[in-house]
C-alpha cells in the first residue's frame, strides 16, 4: 500500500519531493498563517464546525482560528510528532499555506463557474432521494481528466460534468458539503468527518498537485486508510458510498 506522504503521483507538481522532511517527521513545527484557505456559506459556524469534525482531539481543534475575513489560521507549533503525522492535520496545514487559494463551504447549493463560458453556474447540492449524491463536490482549476475513465468507475455523466465546473471566482479550488450532518451520514453511509476529510483532500490534490479527479480519488481513499481506527475521519469503506438502510 501506497503511503499518504510517500505518493509519488506521476503529477505535474511532486510536493513531497520538493520537501523531503514531511517525509520523515510529518509536518514542519510552524505556525500556519491564514491566506489561502477561506470559509463560505449561508452559516460560517457549521463550515468551520464541520472542518473540526475530521480532526482527532480538541488540542488540534483549539489551535484552528478564523479572522474577520473567514480566513483560517492553523497553529501547528506545540503539536508533538504523532499528531502532526496525523493526515487530517497535514492536510489542513498544507491547505492554509499552499500557493493556491482554496474555499470551503457547507452549502445547499454549489456556486462555481461554467468551464466552457466563464459565467457564474448554480447546483442544487442537497438532494435526498438520491444515494449517490452529490452531497459533496469539489471544484479545481485543473480539468476534471477522461470521462470515460469516470464513467467507468460509476460516476454519472451529470455529476462528471458537475464536477469540471472551475471554482468560484478568486479561487483556484473549492470543496462544498450539505449541512445536514445526519442526512449526510445516512446517505453516505460513513462519519462526516470522513466526508469533509475526503472531499477537501480530493481539492488539495487535484489543484495543488494538478492530477485528474480519479487520481486525486485514489489518493484520498490512500490517506483515510492510514488513519488509525476511531479517528473521526476514518470509514470502513474509504471511497466507496455504502448507504444504510
Amino acid at each position: 500500500m501506497r503511503r499518504c506522504l510517500d505518493i509519488n503521483t506521476g503529477c505535474k507538481n511532486q510536493f513531497y519531493q520538493t520537501f523531503p522532511s514531511l517525509l520523515r517527521n510529518g509536518l514542519q513545527d510552524r505556525a500556519s498563517v491564514g491566506r489561502e484557505l477561506t470559509l463560505a456559506g449561508a452559516d460560517v459556524n457549521k463550515t468551520k464546525q464541520a472542518l473540526l469534525s475530521m480532526l482527532n482531539s480538541s488540542d488540534i481543534k483549539n489551535r484552528v482560528t478564523i479572522d474577520e475575513n473567514n480566513k483560517v489560521s492553523f497553529k501547528t507549533v506545540g503539536l508533538s510528532k504523532d499528531q502532526m503525522k496525523d493526515n487530517t492535520v497535514v492536510l489542513l496545514s498544507n491547505l492554509v499555506t499552499a500557493k493556491e487559494q482554496y474555499l470551503f463551504e457547507v452549502n445547499t447549493v454549489a456556486q462555481g463557474t461554467d468551464r466552457e463560458i466563464g459565467e457564474p453556474k448554480t447546483y442544487n447540492m442537497y438532494n435526498k432521494g438520491n444515494t449517490q449524491g452529490p452531497i459533496d463536490m469539489n471544484f479545481s482549476y485543473t480539468d476534471r481528466g477522461d470521462e470515460q475513465q469516470s464513467l467507468a468507475k460509476g460516476v454519472t455523466s451529470q455529476n462528471f460534468q458537475l464536477a469540471n465546473m472551475k471554482p468560484a471566482s478568486g479561487f483556484d479550488g473549492q470543496a462544498v458539503v450539505t449541512p445536514e450532518k445526519s442526512d449526510v451520514e445516512k446517505l453516505k453511509g460513513k462519519p462526516y468527518g470522513n466526508i469533509v476529510f475526503h472531499t477537501l483532500q480530493e481539492v488539495y490534490t487535484r489543484t495543488h498537485d494538478e492530477c485528474d479527479m480519479p487520481e486525486s480519488h485514489e489518493q484520498s481513499i490512500d490517506c483515510e486508510i492510514e488513519l488509525p481506527t476511531g479517528h473521526p475521519a476514518k470509514s470502513d469503506n474509504p471511497g466507496k458510498i455504502t448507504p444504510r438502510q
